[in-house]
This record gives structure tokens, sequence and C-alpha cells, in this order.
């Protein structure tokens, strides 16, 4: 393939799982769209978040020291994901990141 170093999903899915797992996340779940979406890669981690959440407190949306460690965990799974597949372009490269907090 030419968008991406692996030449089937599973063993991109394989490749991405291991860095992951390597990189400290040991729940990460990671697989492939379907339809017209098949060539996504979707990727789920969770993450312990702040002791000094104020998400629900009358806010809307996270409290900054949850975006903080959001946006902190989301371009190191991104990056990972981007580094080892190889993937590039627009939605960084077709690649679904949820990050939960826990």
């Amino acid at each position: 393939m030419t968008w991406r170093n692996q030449a089937t999903h599973r063993a991109e899915t394989a490749a991405v799982k291991a860095a992951l797992v390597k990189a400290g996340y040991p729940n990460a779940k990671v697989g492939h769209g379907s339809g017209t979406a098949w060539g996504w890669l979707h990727l789920n981690v969770s993450v312990l978040g702040p002791k000094a959440c104020t998400c629900g407190q009358g806010r809307v949306g996270r409290c900054d020291a949850c975006q903080e460690i959001w946006r902190t965990h989301y371009a190191k799974v991104t990056g990972i994901a981007l580094a080892v597949t190889g993937r590039h372009g627009e939605y960084d490269g077709d690649i679904n990141a949820q990050i939960e907090l826990a």
C-alpha cells in the first residue's frame, strides 16, 4: 500500500497496538472502520483524569485541567500511530483517536 507502511489492516492494527502498549497505553483498542470508512484507523485509550477536575460544576464541556490532559494524550497517541503507519494527510492521516478520561 502506498498510503501506509503495512500491507493489511490486520498488520497495521497489530503494529499500532504494540506501539501504544509500549508507550504506556496497555488498555488501547485499535481497529478500522467499515463500509465507506474502511480506511480509517480507530484508536481508543483511557487515561486518568486530573485530581483537580471541575467538569460538570456549572460548565459546559471539559475543564481546563481535563482539556490539557486530553490534548497531551491525543497528540501523543496520534503521533505514535502516524509514525508507525506512515499515514499522512487530512484528518491526521484518517486516524480517529478517542481519549477517555477515567
